[in-house]
Parts: C-alpha cells; structure tokens; sequence
C-alpha cells in the first residue's frame, strides 16, 4: 500500500524467494528443478498486470458479473520457480529505445509525471 495525493494504492507483488513460489501455485520450489511457465493473470481493469514474459493478449472478460481483465504473458524461458514474478498495479511506464532493445520504466503516476524514471532511460 502507499498513498498517492491522498489516496490509498494497493499494489500485488510477487516474492519467490527463497521458496515462496509453493504458497502461489503448486510446484516442486526447488532451484534445481526448472520450468517454463505460461502465465495468465486477472485482474481489475483499470489495472495493469506486468509478469516475465512479453504481454501476448489481453482481453475484457466478466467473472460473476465483475468486469475484469485477462492479460496473458508469452512462455518464459525456463528456469527456477523463485525467478518467476508478477505485479499488478496501476502503475504507468515511459520507453524507450535504442539498437532495437526497448527499455520501459514503470512507476507510480506522480513519479512519471515528475519525471523520475528518465535517468534510467538516458
């Protein structure tokens, strides 16, 4: 949680390590054991939802009647469950490019607005 002009913002965030990942889904939490994973997150619309992968879809749904938002992410490479993470917030981002690499800053509104996140894009 923090606030923002003096309203209260909830951020979900993920924390793998060292064996977290069991208490998010099912899984062998052991370093040596690695995978690929396909990740699907819903959540609230006016949200975004950030994971490993490249965003791949998403879409509007209703779940017992709620709007929410579907976003899937590509396959992750594979590796060790406490690599794997995930946000959602309603956070904004900033890009950049060069070289065909693109490189995107996300941070909370005030701090784009005040221009925090371009030191990391220059």
């Amino acid at each position: 949680e923090y606030l923002e002009n003096g309203l209260k913002k909830i951020v979900a965030t993920s924390q793998m390590q060292p064996t977290y990942a069991r208490q998010a889904f099912p899984c062998f939490d052991e370093p040596a054991m690695k995978a690929i994973f396909n990740v699907t997150i819903i959540h609230d619309p006016d949200t975004v939802a950030l994971s490993n992968g490249k965003e791949k879809n998403s879409s509007l749904a209703v779940d017992s009647g709620v709007p929410v938002k579907v976003t899937t992410f590509e396959p992750t490479e594979k590796m060790s469950t406490y690599l794997l993470a995930f946000i959602v917030s309603d956070f904004i981002s900033i890009e950049s490019s060069t070289s065909n690499i693109s490189i995107r800053i996300w941070a909370r509104r005030t701090a784009i607005d005040n221009r925090q996140g371009d030191y990391a894009l220059n």
